[in-house]
């Protein structure tokens, strides 16, 4: 009889284990998405408060797509071109990112594809672009993205002035 109390209690505590290791990874899944909801709102934020002529709009949770979109706009309200970021918190990078941004990025028409992360390449540690995709820190991301988008700008200016040409 008491073999059999010892035996009831241990599969009691192993079914107890159990559900504990299982509510810690929902709990930590969770936490996961809260995090990257939170990095999201940080980085549309930031975004909206530096540039304030371009509509900057973020994906809708649970609709497949990156995380926001800027719309670059001239000083005259003239779009001039899209950039896409996703951003990523987690420690270690991943291939599959860059490849899920371009498509992302085809699905919108997107000209420039932005991801902003912790983990880097371990072959690279530093901004830099890797197949058709900038990948950079949130502390650069302030000057990369004046750069590309003073590159739109002024393309967009020298696109225009050059169909003005040929219509005059």
């Amino acid at each position: 009889k008491a073999k059999l109390e010892v035996q009831k209690r241990d599969q009691l505590i192993s079914q107890l284990q159990k559900r504990l290791d299982e509510a810690q990874t929902k709990l930590e899944t969770g936490s996961n998405k809260l995090t990257g909801e939170t990095t999201e709102i940080e980085l549309r934020e930031y975004l909206k408060n530096e540039y304030h002529n371009d509509d900057v709009q973020d994906v809708p949770s649970g609709i497949r797509g990156a995380d926001v979109i800027q719309t670059v706009r001239n000083n005259l309200g003239a779009n001039c071109g899209i950039l896409l970021y996703e951003r990523k918190s987690t420690q270690n990078y991943a291939d599959v990112w860059l490849e899920k941004l371009r498509e992302d990025g085809r699905r919108v028409s997107a000209d420039i594809l932005i991801l902003v992360t912790r983990a880097f390449p371990k072959d690279n540690p530093e901004t830099h672009m890797r197949d058709g995709v900038w990948i950079t820190s949130f502390d650069d991301l302030g000057l990369l993205t004046t750069l590309l988008r003073d590159g739109l700008i002024k393309q967009y200016s020298a696109l225009s002035s050059m169909q003005d040409k040929t219509s005059k």
